[in-house]
């Protein structure tokens, strides 16, 4: 296989990427890093169907990290300059401009550059626990039959979630139990109901918040 320059040059860049960091390379079990990384993929997996943010998702050394997340409803590669994996461009520092704070069920970071130099280590950030109580969207709206009810809890409560017809009567009951702080989905089916508008209401607590959805069959 004949070398083109351009590869050549490739190679002696990752060689000397690899020199550079051959001395801080530090692996094996006691390694706090990949504990770490670890503990966050357990984390990310655990929750079903995150809609998940990689800020500075700039494809570089060419390895996609949204396989990590085979599982998410949603993934977002968000950085400043485009790039292969980068979905949204603009800068972070401004991100609550382009995104809800709430929309995000992850939101993490590995450097680029720290990742060449200390390849062990990541930068991480998650909100494990939500701040505040949500009630999202349904998905898909309209709907024929199913549809996703998600929402979150910043502590444990009694959570009620029941659906209504446009004259308010009860259709369904979702959720009617005490729940702990977390993000949570639950499947409505709507079998034996007609089409039309339909309410689902979360109630948790001193909150309580109502939403439309609509029903085409």
């Amino acid at each position: 296989m004949k070398l083109t320059l351009s590869g050549y040059l490739k190679a002696l860049y990752f060689k000397f990427i690899d020199l550079l960091h051959f001395p801080f390379v530090k692996k094996g079990k006691y390694d706090s890093y990949h504990h770490l990384y670890d503990e966050f993929l357990s984390v990310g997996k655990s929750i079903p169907s995150p809609v998940v943010l990689e800020i500075g998702s700039r494809n570089v050394t060419g390895i996609s990290r949204r396989n990590l997340f085979p599982n998410c409803r949603e993934y977002v590669g968000f950085d400043i300059l485009p790039g292969e994996s980068v979905d949204v461009a603009g800068d972070v520092h401004k991100l609550s401009e382009y995104f809800s704070l709430e929309y995000f069920d992850i939101v993490y970071s590995i450097s680029v550059f720290e990742h060449l130099l200390f390849p062990w280590k990541a930068v991480i950030e998650i909100n494990k626990v939500p701040t505040r109580f949500l009630l999202s969207q349904n998905y898909p709206n309209p709907f024929n039959p199913t549809t996703t009810i998600s929402y979150k809890i910043p502590q444990t409560e009694f959570v009620s979630l029941k659906i209504y017809d446009i004259l308010g009567r009860e259709a369904a009951t979702l959720v009617n139990e005490e729940k702990p702080a977390g993000s949570y989905e639950v499947q409505f089916n709507a079998n034996g109901l007609t089409s039309g508008i339909y309410f689902y209401q979360l109630r948790a607590g001193e909150y309580s918040e109502t939403k439309k959805m609509l029903l085409l069959k």
